[in-house]
């Protein structure tokens, strides 16, 4: 059986740094009776009035990297989309993009 739990502005420990990472959403999911995630998925919400640059994605990369590399999944979201650097970059680390289209 599989549970998860929604978090905003969780932090999560990064020894590199030893101190907190908090990102804007997590979701932690559980297998079994387990006291620690099986599986993390972090997403970032960037409100820019520009598209996300590459130099983003590649903090949003080693932040991941920093507080669990194998059982980790990275989204960003952006309201103005991402540069094509950004894209690429995205895409051969596994980073999921969203571009988030509202008429409001």
């Amino acid at each position: 059986a599989k549970s998860s739990k929604i978090f905003w502005k969780k932090p999560y420990y990064s020894e590199a740094r030893k101190k907190d990472i908090i990102f804007d959403i997590s979701i932690e999911t559980f297998i079994g009776d387990s006291e620690k995630y099986s599986w993390l998925t972090i997403f970032e919400c960037k409100n820019y009035n520009h598209a996300v640059p590459v130099d983003d994605i590649e903090e949003f990369d080693s932040k991941l990297r920093q507080i669990g590399e194998h059982n980790t999944k990275g989204f960003v979201f952006s309201n103005k989309g991402f540069q094509e650097g950004t894209l690429n970059f995205a895409q051969s680390k596994g980073i999921g993009l969203v571009k988030v289209i509202s008429k409001d």
